[in-house]
């Protein structure tokens, strides 16, 4: 019997292991006393996909009916983050879902009993300590295969954890959408204004013409009250046809996620533009990063910031791969990014996927683009989809059946 044990709550796009059931596999998702806000919910939806919750029991008795064998996938990641301020939300949760995967990987390995091991990691990561660093680097031990969302994510984690330097090593983005919910954005609809789908992040304001040609998700009504409050929803909801806020990647019901979607690509295909996270690159982040990448991958240096305004710790930009782009990807919708230093942004800044940008004048400069060029962005987007989608990614991790 083929199977998948994934461990704990996962990450954003949860969906997508749908692609599991389909190739054939049972799923069984251990559930952590810990949880996020913003990814309980997962839970339900892979209830809804068919899969199995269990509540972890920390007996060999448990442990003997996963029915552990050469064709069960093991599956634990996201995040980790330690001691690291600004991600204190992860620590308890990233813990718990480690001593569980160390608790598998172990029973595994002692009983011979051939299940492969994975352990993914995303933008999440990080330890500050050499407590975390040491807690880390035991509980990997009996693990088999480490994937990372992108080459400098690859980089920092193989230059904290010496452990990881002995397992195979693989790049796929983990928290990506099916194909299938990717649009061939073919609108012939042109509206040269940006959107902001999640939270704004950057150390320097962006000039007041950036901010007037932007449509910003969660929506910001909340901050007007009353009468004025009532007529901007309106206005939004009636002659823009515009909820306050939608499910793309997880957060609700699977039939909200779908519905969503659908309803998201409808109402706002015609936006040519998706602002993605800026952080502090307007103040100097790009060159700080490669003067003082060692430090800044360090225990030491994972606390600190490029400068006193900065909104995150100075490597978190460079290793993580915003879920947001993927809502613009999904959706033909150009991402306008901040850098292209790991292989992720690069190839898509290559392929004409996404738009670099250095100053707030080339975020405006963007919307004198023609629309015969958008058109081609939009195609890219599309033919380049296996760049942000999980298919692949899903049958390279079943591959690791066969070649582990």
């Amino acid at each position: 019997m083929k199977q998948l044990i994934a461990i704990g709550e996962g990450c954003w796009f949860i969906d997508s292991f749908e692609y599991f059931i389909d190739k054939g596999f049972d799923i069984t998702v251990i559930k952590t006393q810990n949880k996020l806000k913003w990814f309980y919910k997962n839970y339900d939806i892979l209830s809804e996909l068919g899969a199995k919750v269990l509540e972890y029991e920390n007996s060999a008795d448990f442990l003997k009916k996963l029915n552990l064998s050469p064709e069960t996938i093991v599956l634990c990641g996201g995040n980790f983050c330690g001691d690291v301020d600004s991600f204190f939300e992860f620590k308890d949760i990233g813990l718990e879902e480690l001593d569980i995967l160390y608790s598998i990987s172990k029973f595994n390995h002692d009983n011979q009993l051939g299940a492969q091991i994975i352990r993914y990691f995303n933008g999440d990561t990080c330890w500050g300590t050499q407590e975390n660093v040491d807690i880390f680097n035991k509980k990997i031990k009996y693990v088999d295969t480490l994937i990372f969302d992108n080459d400098l994510l690859k980089e920092f984690v193989m230059s904290n954890i010496p452990e990881a330097k002995n397992k195979k090593a693989l790049l796929g983005w983990i928290e990506t959408p099916l194909k299938k919910y990717v649009k061939h954005n073919q609108s012939k609809e042109y509206s040269k204004e940006f959107i902001s789908i999640g939270r704004i992040l950057c150390s320097k304001p962006l000039y007041r013409s950036i901010f007037e040609q932007t449509i910003f998700y969660p929506n910001p009504h909340k901050k007007f009250k009353g009468v004025k409050k009532l007529l901007y929803k309106i206005h939004n909801y009636l002659i823009k046809r515009r909820k306050s806020s939608y499910s793309l990647a997880g957060q609700n019901s699977l039939s909200t996620l779908r519905h969503d979607r659908e309803i998201f690509y409808a109402t706002h295909k015609e936006i040519c533009f998706g602002l993605s996270h800026f952080y502090d690159i307007f103040r100097g982040s790009i060159s700080s990063f490669k003067k003082n990448k060692d430090l800044f991958f360090s225990l030491t240096g994972q606390s600190l910031c490029s400068n006193i305004l900065a909104a995150k710790e100075a490597f978190y930009a460079f290793t993580n791969n915003p879920s947001k782009d993927i809502g613009y990807l999904m959706n033909g919708i150009i991402p306008i990014i901040s850098h292209a230093e790991h292989n992720v942004y690069k190839e898509m800044v290559k392929r004409k996927m996404a738009i670099l940008v250095e100053t707030q004048d080339d975020i405006l400069a963007v919307l004198k683009m023609s629309d015969k060029e958008i058109q081609e962005y939009r195609d890219n987007i599309y033919a380049n989809r296996d760049l942000y989608t999980f298919d692949h990614v899903g049958e390279m991790i079943i591959n690791q059946l066969d070649e582990g």
